[in-house]
């Protein structure tokens, strides 16, 4: 390595030992379908989000923050927030050792739930049990049995059978 030293430029010791001056990138100086462009981008996931990852986590509401850059500026709260909800996809367990998914959908906010559109719901609990569950928290929404008879969703109970649903948010 030492005999690659000799290659370097002249001034590489400059870049390393000069002074600094750090400048802000200004975003907002981009065209606004840029920087939205970046906002989608930094906001949006291809998998699914699971909003129910650990189990019996005391703090529900902390399982799924929102987006860091969500939390820099109200303008970008504004636009990239939506987005969020809107652009990705949101499912949730509920077994034996998971929260109830209820606590996050109404901390998060109908504005937010509405965005989302829908979520798919892994479960050992009826649509009807569901439904009125949802109606007691004071959310509307419509849900429907997507698949029968699941296996593997809980890893203490393999050998039972499960269900998905979709959760519409009206």
């Amino acid at each position: 390595m030492d005999g690659a030293l000799h290659n370097l430029s002249p001034d590489f010791e400059h870049i390393f030992h000069g002074d600094h001056n750090p400048q802000t990138f200004p975003l907002f100086r981009l065209p606004p379908e840029i920087w939205l462009r970046i906002c989608d981008l930094a906001v949006t996931t291809p998998k699914p989000i699971n909003i129910t990852k650990a189990p019996q986590t005391p703090d529900q509401v902390a399982l799924v923050r929102q987006p860091p850059l969500t939390l820099t500026c109200r303008l970008l709260r504004s636009e990239a927030l939506p987005m969020f909800y809107r652009n990705n996809r949101f499912e949730a367990r509920h077994f034996c050792q998971h929260a109830c998914p209820r606590q996050w959908l109404v901390a998060i906010g109908r504005e937010h739930l509405r965005a989302m559109g829908s979520l798919k719901l892994h479960t050992r609990m009826s649509d009807g049990f569901w439904q009125g569950c949802f109606e007691r928290t004071g959310l509307k929404v419509k849900v429907e049995v997507t698949a029968r008879e699941v296996r593997g969703q809980c890893p203490r109970h393999a050998h039972g059978r499960f269900q998905t649903l979709t959760v519409t948010f009206l």
